[in-house]
């Protein structure tokens, strides 16, 4: 199977209006001072894919994928006092992505390799209030003439023992970062810098099926994660939280998770759902840290790793058939953390709650379809918590969090389809009827009010 595909996004002019004077206070936030910021931004993606299955050869199957992606902003901001930039990033990535799956005496083994090397171009230029240059900046948000390596070797074995599969996997991973030029934040002039990181991990998954007919499973497993710190984290000079300034950090160090999860699945003829649980600890968290500096009226900030901290939750799910028609389904996840950081300029680590973690969240529907599933009607309810386990730094951005966290929601919403022939599909949707005005928690905008929408799926 060969398959080509391209997309490419656009958009043009948009604000971040919670720093400029044109922001709305809502339940208690505040306003930027900045006359304008606004982004141009445009991504690209072009990847070519050669698949293969049922092959005679070491090999049961096989993947090759070439991708090449873009992704390039500007940024034009106005501040206060009528002084501007001009700031730009240019990304160029190109991928190679490489998978084989064969049946072995160990089991079912799937392995590969795959390499991406970012290429980035950042500058940026200041101007005086009276519209006069004034100066070309040593970088833009990020480090210029950067570059980005990030390769991977993987191998799974998929092993069945009756009622039981047991999933073995481990994955190699380098990443190299060169920073062509950044702008030291202590001597303020020229630096560049150049590092690498490589790890190993592992994880193991056992899922047990209970009964003969595979309606319901028992499953758990531990992971191992790694992150290497990236071109933002090492080198970034840009606008971070409310009145803040982020500055490069170029000695951290990576990220270290151990996941855990236990779960249980069920699918019946009348019935699917599912229920599971989850733990990851956090080691060398990067966070940000106040410096104690101000630079041009913002608080200057930067990256460290504050140390260790830990995320969990549990999800539900399921769904109900009640006939050929009807069925009811609803789903729910809650998650909570907390990981070391720095709430001021001084060496002091304090364990707060880990920042904009999804509150309490869950949906309700109820849905209505022909016997042969070509118009279908659903009503969706859909409601999250207040969002109010705020660590000090969530606490000092005032402008899109509001004091004492963000309100909870309820969206009620409407919607349909009618699948006119194999060909041809259309959907439409009324959302948001009860014109809730409510945010996604650290968005810093508001989300629409009532509206309505109608797709068209065309296929050949």
């Amino acid at each position: 199977t060969f398959t080509a595909v391209h997309q490419q996004l656009r958009q043009d002019d948009v604000w971040r209006t919670h720093s400029t004077i044109y922001g709305i206070p809502w339940h208690g936030t505040t306003i930027g001072s900045d006359l304008r910021r606004s982004f141009d931004q445009e991504r690209t993606l072009s990847y070519l894919r050669l698949a293969g299955k049922d092959l005679d050869g070491f090999a049961d199957s096989a993947g090759l994928t070439l991708s090449y992606q873009t992704a390039d902003e500007t940024q034009h901001r106005i501040r206060g006092s009528g002084a501007s930039d001009l700031s730009e990033v240019d990304l160029g990535t190109v991928g190679i992505d490489f998978q084989l799956a064969s049946q072995s005496a160990i089991g079912t083994l799937a392995y590969g390799v795959d390499f991406y090397h970012d290429a980035v171009a950042s500058g940026s230029t200041s101007y005086k209030a009276d519209g006069s240059f004034d100066q070309h900046g040593i970088q833009g948000p990020v480090g210029d003439d950067s570059s980005y390596d990030l390769f991977g070797a993987y191998l799974q074995d998929q092993i069945d023992l009756g009622r039981v599969h047991l999933f073995l996997g481990a994955r190699y991973t380098h990443a190299a970062a060169d920073i062509g030029r950044y702008e030291d934040p202590v001597t303020k002039e020229a630096a560049s810098f150049d590092d690498s990181w490589d790890n190993l991990v592992g994880s193991a998954r056992i899922v047990c099926d209970l009964d003969d007919h595979d309606h319901y499973a028992l499953y758990g497993g531990i992971s191992q994660g790694f992150r290497a710190p990236n071109l933002s984290d090492l080198s970034r000079l840009d606008i971070a939280r409310s009145g803040e300034l982020e500055v490069p950090s170029p000695d951290l160090d990576p990220e270290m998770f151990l996941n855990f999860e236990v779960g249980l699945k069920a699918e019946t003829d009348h019935f699917t759902g599912s229920v599971s649980y989850f733990h990851t600890w956090l080691d060398d968290t990067i966070v940000r840290r106040p410096t104690g500096e101000v630079s041009g009226g913002s608080n200057v900030v930067t990256k460290a790793n504050a140390g260790d901290g830990f995320v969990h939750g549990v999800e539900l799910a399921g769904r109900v058939n009640l006939d050929g028609n009807w069925s009811v389904f609803a789903n729910a996840a809650w998650t909570e953390g907390e990981v070391d950081q720095y709430p001021a300029s001084d060496d002091r680590v304090v364990r707060e709650p880990l920042t904009k973690v999804v509150p309490l969240f869950g949906n309700l529907g109820v849905r209505w379809q022909t016997q042969d599933q070509r118009v279908w009607v659903e009503g969706l309810c859909t409601v999250a918590s207040d969002a109010d386990r705020l660590c000090s730094a969530d606490r000092a951005d005032t402008q899109r969090i509001p004091p004492g966290g963000t309100p909870g929601w309820t969206l009620v919403t409407l919607r349909g389809g009618w699948k006119i022939h194999e060909h041809l599909c259309l959907t439409a949707s009324l959302d948001n009827l009860l014109d809730e005005e409510y945010r996604i928690h650290g968005s810093g905008s508001n989300e629409p009010g009532f509206g309505g929408t109608i797709g068209v799926t065309v296929s050949f």
